[in-house]
């Protein structure tokens, strides 16, 4: 385990009990390194590209909206904490910061139907989580932001998360069938 001060601009983690959390400034400088992080561990599951190219998509909104907004300008820390659940085929993030209080599930959602230069600004990156993510809930507790997003994952084709059993041939009860 490697820890590094905010003050110098990297990143601290830590491991926790069926996952991980990093903590860093809110920079767009650091969202790379989050993401790569969280795909190493996707990648072990098994995830799939497509459920992990979903979820670059979704760090990255929320990294960068808390990077522009969450300090008024200045800076902070963000921690993203990574969590399994269901054995592995449902992820939790959860991003937190200490910026003014903002729930984005409150914005309005944009009109879609409009040409991008027809429609108001902002509102897409949040849009496109709720829309990607199997659920997302926000809360405001002990002055932190707390915006949590789930996305069930399948593995990939062929591919199976490490340490998985293997089916037994026949399926489950195929051991149990009458020779």
């Amino acid at each position: 385990m490697r820890i590094k001060t905010i003050r110098n601009k990297t990143a601290r983690e830590r491991k926790a009990r069926g996952g991980f959390s990093v903590t860093s400034l809110a920079e767009l400088s650091n969202i790379e390194r989050i993401t790569g992080r969280i795909d190493a561990e996707l990648e072990r599951l098994g995830c799939g590209m497509k459920e992990r190219a979903l979820i670059d998509v979704v760090i990255d909104e929320i990294c960068s909206n808390v990077a522009f907004y969450a300090y008024g300008g200045g800076s902070g820390p963000v921690t993203v904490r990574f969590m399994t659940e269901e054995g592995g085929r449902r992820v939790r993030l959860t991003f937190e910061d200490l910026g003014v209080p903002f729930d984005p599930l409150k914005n309005e959602e944009p009109d879609i139907t409009l040409p991008a230069a027809k429609r108001r600004l902002g509102g897409l990156g949040i849009f496109i989580v709720k829309k990607t993510m199997t659920e997302v809930r926000y809360e405001r507790r002990n002055g932190r932001n707390i915006l949590t997003v789930i996305k069930d994952i399948a593995p990939a084709p062929g591919n199976k998360p490490e340490g998985a059993a293997k089916m037994p041939k026949g399926g489950p009860l195929g051991s149990l069938k009458e020779k």
